[in-house]
C-alpha cells in the first residue's frame, strides 16, 4: 500500500485559519498504480485553465482576489505577513482590469504581473506573494510518506501529483524507477522527501532554476550541476543575495535580512523604491600600549 499525503504548513494553516479554508489531504493510492483519484492539486491546476471573465475597477489587491475567490470556488489566499514586509499593502494596491474569456491563471497573471507578484498551487490553495516565496513555500511544504516495497518511481509520481510541483524523471531510468523502497516520513518538507527517495535508490536531484526537481543518476547529475546554464547566478554582481527565504552558505536567510558577502548579516534589506540610510561609522578603539617591565 502507497500512502502519500500532502500537509499544510504552519504558514498555510495561519492564512487558512483567517480565510476560514481547511487544506485538504490527498487519498492514497494503490500499490503499482500511478494514477488514482483526482488529488486537490490536479484539481485546482485543472481550474486554472476555466475561462473567467471579471471586471475590476480601482479595487484594493484583497478585494480583487476576493472576487476572484467568490466566482471560481478556488481558495485564493493573499500572502500578506511577507507582502508587508516587502512594504507592499495588499489593502491599497489598486488593481484595474476588465478581461472576458480568459483562462484563470491567465486573469491571475495580468493582475498579479504589474505588482511583481506571483502565486502557486500548495495543495487545494493558490498562494499569491512574491515570485521566490511562491517557488520557497512550494518546495518546502510539508508531506506525509508512508510506503512499503514500493516503487520509488511511483511514489514520485505521486508526490507530485499531491502537491502540484514540477517533478521531471529522466527517461532513461527505466531499471533505476522500478527500486522497491520501503520509508516512512511525517511532516518533512516535499524536497527533503523527493531527495531521500532518490538517494534510496541511487538516484540524484537536481533543481533546475527555483521550481523544476529533475531526477537523473549520479553521472548526469554532476555533469548538470556543472552547467552554469541550470543556476542562474541570482545576484550576478556578487554582492548580497536579496532574495528571502533562500538559504546561503547554509545559513536561512529571513525576510528582510540581507546577506554579507560572507554569508553574514549585512544589514535590512529596504522595501522595493526606498533607500536606507547608511549605517553610521562603526568606531574603533585602538590596542592598549604594551605594558613596560617592571624596574628591579
Amino acid at each position: 500500500m502507497v500512502r502519500v499525503m500532502s500537509r499544510g504548513t504552519g504558514w498555510v494553516a495561519a492564512l487558512a485559519l483567517v480565510a476560514s479554508v481547511n487544506l485538504a489531504g490527498a487519498a492514497p493510492i494503490a500499490e503499482g498504480t500511478t494514477k488514482g483519484p483526482e488529488t486537490p492539486a490536479e484539481k485546482v491546476r485543472k481550474d486554472l485553465d476555466k475561462s473567467v471573465s471579471i471586471e475590476i475597477t480601482e479595487q484594493p489587491l484583497t478585494l480583487a482576489m476576493n472576487q476572484l475567490r467568490d466566482q471560481t470556488k478556488i481558495n485564493i489566499i493573499v500572502d500578506r505577513l511577507m507582502l508587508n514586509q516587502m512594504g507592499i499593502d495588499p489593502e491599497s494596491v489598486p488593481v484595474t482590469v476588465n478581461l472576458k474569456d480568459v483562462k484563470l491563471r491567465t486573469a491571475l497573471r495580468t493582475i498579479l504581473t504589474p505588482q511583481n507578484l506571483s502565486f502557486a498551487v500548495i495543495g487545494d490553495t493558490v498562494l499569491v506573494s512574491t515570485d521566490d516565496m511562491c517557488m520557497q513555500r512550494q518546495m518546502r511544504q510539508r508531506i506525509n510518506v508512508d510506503v512499503e516495497k514500493t516503487e520509488v518511481g511511483v511514489v514520485l509520481r505521486k508526490l507530485a501529483r499531491d502537491t502540484g510541483t514540477n517533478l521531471v524523471i529522466d527517461p532513461k531510468l527505466v531499471k533505476e524507477i522500478a527500486t522497491p523502497v520501503t520509508i516512512s516520513l511525517e511532516e518533512v518538507p516535499f524536497e527533503d522527501a523527493v531527495r531521500t527517495l532518490t538517494e534510496l535508490s541511487d538516484l540524484k536531484v537536481v533543481r533546475i532554476g527555483r521550481n523544476v526537481l529533475f531526477i537523473c543518476n549520479e553521472a548526469r547529475a554532476a555533469k548538470m550541476r556543472q552547467d552554469p546554464e541550470f543556476h542562474p547566478n541570482p545576484n550576478p554582481g556578487g554582492g548580497p543575495v536579496p532574495f528571502e527565504g533562500i538559504p546561503r552558505q547554509g545559513i536561512q536567510i529571513l525576510p528582510g535580512i540581507n546577506v554579507g558577502p560572507t554569508g553574514g548579516p549585512g544589514g535590512p534589506l529596504a522595501p522595493p523604491g526606498i533607500e536606507l540610510p547608511a549605517p553610521p561609522p562603526v568606531q574603533t578603539i585602538p590596542p592598549a600600549p604594551p605594558q613596560a617591565p617592571n624596574p628591579r
